[in-house]
């Protein structure tokens, strides 16, 4: 992984996002289908879960 390039990538996610011109058919991103009703146990649990692969 080369931190340079990630977080260059990172920043042009959030700026489609921002801009709203983000590829849904994407398959990089994950996506939430559901509601959530605890979404700091949610976010922690996903994270723990990405940071273990």
């Amino acid at each position: 992984m080369n931190k340079r390039e990630d977080i260059l990538d990172a920043w042009i996610t959030i700026e489609k996002l921002s801009e709203g011109t983000i590829n849904k058919r994407d398959t990089n991103f994950d996506t939430i289908d559901e509601p959530m009703d605890d979404w700091k146990q949610f976010l922690t649990a996903y994270f723990e879960k990405k940071k273990n692969i």
